[in-house]
């Protein structure tokens, strides 16, 4: 009873209220932070960088799961991962929204992400003509951040649902497995 009638469906509130807040933190803060740059070269210099990084954590990235792969799990050869240059530009192309209102509803933060950078850029290059608009975005910022401060005071009761979930169904060594994966 505690497991099925409280606290997983519990859990998945929580989860999913988290969840469903983040899509219009990231959108709003990316809105309202490139609205508040001086001018375009500013969000050049910081567009160049960000790519910089984008590309240098991806190569890392790359590079540690293709050691992983090869010397912890020894996938290499037939059935392998294939990192086809087909495979890596579809990856690239499944970080572009294909319209305004699809990323929030998948909560896909790579699209929320570009799409904010997008719009935040679109109200940068309109400048002072649009200052009613960038002050109204930036309320709508301040209000989902207060919104995001009160869904964080939710946020210690995931781990300790988590940990009455495995106790309770008899489950102990699935806490303990985990652990030892962390450590």
């Amino acid at each position: 009873f505690v497991i099925n009638e409280l606290a997983s469906p519990l859990q998945s509130i929580v989860l999913n209220v988290i969840s469903g807040v983040m899509g219009p933190v990231i959108f709003f803060s990316l809105i309202s932070s490139i609205g508040a740059l001086s001018s375009v070269n500013d969000l050049t210099h910081l567009g160049f960088k960000l790519i910089g990084r984008f590309l240098v954590i991806i190569l890392f990235l790359i590079v540690v799961s293709i050691a992983v792969s090869g010397l912890v799990f020894q996938n290499f050869g037939p059935g392998s991962i294939d990192f086809s240059p087909s495979q890596l530009f579809r990856l690239i192309l499944d970080v572009i929204p294909t319209n305004l209102i699809d990323p929030f509803l998948k909560n896909n933060t790579a699209q929320l992400v570009i799409l904010g950078l997008l719009c935040g850029a679109a109200l940068l290059l309109l400048g002072d003509s649009v200052s009613t608009l960038k002050r109204n975005l930036d309320q709508i910022n301040k209000w989902v951040m207060s919104i995001m401060r009160l869904v964080l005071l939710l946020l210690p009761a995931v781990p300790c649902l988590s940990i009455m979930i495995s106790i309770a169904s008899g489950k102990e060594r699935d806490l303990l497995s985990g652990w030892k994966v962390i450590v």
